[in-house]
């Protein structure tokens, strides 16, 4: 697979906000290699520590928004490196990550209560100092998808965008939707000046916070607030991948055009983008292995290879990666690399789940959806024992 640079943001989703695409490309231009990037509105400029004296690298950014962003890297392996952003992943990989993202098989999407605040701590500069205080962060939700039917029996309610049929197609289910109808909170003023509850207000009633509740696996993965957007995005990559069982060139061309504000070229090291994946996924031996096989590195133990001024100063060489932005990032590169190699998408004969691999395959295999593999195995044994009697 393609080595990627993952950026994962942990407060806010989306990536069509103005302010924070402004927030990123600060973000890109100052990072040198950090595990941890801050966003800081207020910091006098651009800042490098250690969170502890072993501990993860960080850079502090003066941006528009308060973000905290870890950065991890994707080996061609599949493995993911890097102290603060591989806890997020259960496995350590992204092996089956794709199918799960298509299928969600932990469960449907939920809307729950957003948070006003959260609690977090955040670094600040006091003299010569870097200390971490603790701070409430305000969160707001950005746009509104309107209501558009209430079932009185079911008592379910149906959301839509965009809003009615001659609408455009949509980009940014959250920042069309926030220019439409600007969201208001109880006695607050919208970009029109009229509060929530007042007459000829374009929202007829005060708006609900909510945010999305994401299943396992990507509880911990998504932000606090993850956006519309967010949700947005993946309903393209299941259409997308449905549209390849036809059609590989076309969806990989809306593939491209669906990505375009999730993915761009970034760079790395080799040590970070190649070597820290495979110690991960292999250990220390199949990383001196892979070194000597590829650059011709030898030394009697991994560590005093690192320690080497010919490995350091060949590790340290510039590598060219996808930088992706969050987990529709990683699955919108991960979808164009299935099909950059001719792999369409195809359903599962037993659960019609969305599975991908060689065109024989017809169920779900461990990686597309355990539970299905398992029942299926578990089925197979049954028949089996049935024809033995």
């Amino acid at each position: 697979m393609t080595p990627l640079q993952l950026w994962l943001p942990r407060l806010q989703g989306g990536v069509a906000r103005p302010e924070m695409r402004r927030d990123r490309e600060r973000a890109f231009r100052a990072w040198r290699g950090e595990e941890l990037v801050w966003v800081l509105p207020g910091l006098p400029g651009i800042t490098r520590w250690r969170e502890l004296p072993d501990g993860p690298s960080a850079v502090g950014v003066p941006g528009e928004g308060l973000e905290r962003i870890h950065v991890c890297h994707v080996g061609e392996n599949g493995f993911v490196s890097g102290s603060t952003g591989v806890k997020f992943f259960l496995s350590g990989s992204v092996d089956g990550l794709l199918t799960h993202w298509l299928n969600l098989p932990g469960g449907p999407l939920r809307l729950e209560p957003a948070p006003h605040e959260v609690s977090l701590m955040a670094p600040r500069i006091e003299g010569s100092e870097i200390v971490y205080r603790e701070i409430l962060v305000r969160l707001r939700s950005r746009g509104v998808i309107p209501i558009t039917k209430i079932d009185d029996e079911t008592r379910r309610v149906y959301l839509q965008w965009p809003p009615n049929r001659t609408a455009p197609a949509p980009v940014s289910p959250a920042e069309e939707s926030a220019d439409y109808c600007p969201a208001t909170l109880p006695g607050e003023s919208n970009a029109l000046g009229q509060s929530s509850g007042s007459e000829g207000s374009t929202s007829k009633s005060t708006v609900v916070e909510t945010r999305i509740r994401w299943p396992t696996p990507f509880t911990g993965l998504l932000p606090v607030l993850s956006s519309p957007d967010d949700m947005y995005a993946r309903d393209r990559m299941v259409a997308i991948a449905e549209q390849s069982q036809q059609d590989v060139g076309g969806a990989m061309r809306e593939a491209f055009i669906g990505a375009a504000d999730w993915l761009s070229e970034g760079q790395s090291t080799i040590l970070q983008a190649w070597l820290e994946p495979i110690i991960v996924g292999e250990g220390p031996e199949g990383a001196l292995f892979a070194s000597e096989a590829r650059y011709n590195l030898v030394a009697d133990s991994l560590e005093a290879g690192l320690k080497s001024p010919e490995w350091q100063e060949i590790l340290g060489r510039p590598m060219p990666v996808r930088r992706v932005w969050g987990v529709p990032g990683l699955c919108w590169s991960l979808l164009i690399d299935q099909l950059e190699g001719g792999f369409a998408f195809r359903h599962c004969k037993r659960c019609g789940g969305l599975i991908q691999g060689r065109s024989h395959k017809r169920f779900c295999g461990p990686e597309d959806s355990v539970e299905c593999f398992r029942r299926r195995r578990a089925e197979s044994k049954r028949t089996g024992r049935r024809r033995l009697r």
